[in-house]
C-alpha cells in the first residue's frame, strides 16, 4: 500500500472545526505533456487545474470463477486487482458572469482527447497510489442556466506506467 500520509494536507487540530474541504472535494491537476499523431508531428497539451472536483474510485479485482457440475457455487482459481475505475465530475467556470469559459473548455478537451496516458496529481487519487489515467469517456451536458460554466463528466481507469527494459539485464 502506498504511504500518502505525509502528503496529505493537514487538518486543522488547534480547535474549532477541522478543515474538511479536502474531504468533501478533491483538487485535480491533469500535467501537460505531448505525443506524436499518426502523421508523426508532436501535439502538445496544456497543465490544467482544478481547484474542487467530486471523484469516485472504485476498487475491481480480476476473479477467474469455473462452475463445477453438482457443487453450488463457483471455484475461484485466481483473485487479483484489476485497474481502478474513476468518475470524475468537474464544472469548468469561467471568471466572469455570462461568459462561457471556451478557453479553458478548449484546453480539457485537448486533454481529454489525447491518446495517451495522462499524469495527474490529486489529494484524493494519491491515498489509493493512482498517478495516471487513461481517459474512457467524457460528457459534456448542456444545462440550464449554465451559460457560464461547463460541466464534465469523466470516467477513467487508473494506469501504471509500463517500462520496456531494452537489452541484457546486469546480473
Amino acid at each position: 500500500m502506498t504511504d500518502y500520509k505525509n502528503r496529505l494536507p493537514k487538518q486543522n487540530t488547534s480547535g474549532g472545526f477541522p478543515d474538511l474541504t479536502h474531504q468533501l472535494f478533491s483538487n485535480l491537476e491533469f500535467q501537460g505533456g505531448s505525443y506524436y499523431d499518426e502523421n508523426g508531428k508532436q501535439i502538445t497539451y496544456p497543465t490544467l487545474v482544478f481547484d474542487t472536483v467530486l471523484m469516485q474510485v472504485d476498487l475491481r479485482k480480476n476473479i477467474a470463477k469455473t462452475k463445477i457440475t453438482g457443487r453450488n457455487g463457483t471455484v475461484k482459481e485466481y483473485i487479483g486487482m484489476d485497474d481502478y475505475k474513476i468518475t470524475i465530475d468537474i464544472d469548468v467556470l469561467s471568471n466572469q458572469n455570462g461568459v462561457y469559459p471556451l478557453e479553458k473548455v478548449d484546453q480539457l478537451m485537448e486533454i481529454l482527447s489525447a491518446p495517451v496516458s495522462l499524469k495527474v496529481n490529486s489529494n484524493h487519487l494519491l491515498k489509493f497510489g493512482i498517478y495516471y489515467l487513461v481517459i474512457d469517456r467524457a460528457r459534456a451536458p448542456q444545462e440550464r442556466g449554465g451559460y457560464s460554466q461547463q460541466v464534465f463528466h469523466i470516467e477513467a481507469d487508473s494506469d501504471y506506467p509500463l517500462i520496456i527494459q531494452l537489452g541484457t539485464p546486469n546480473s
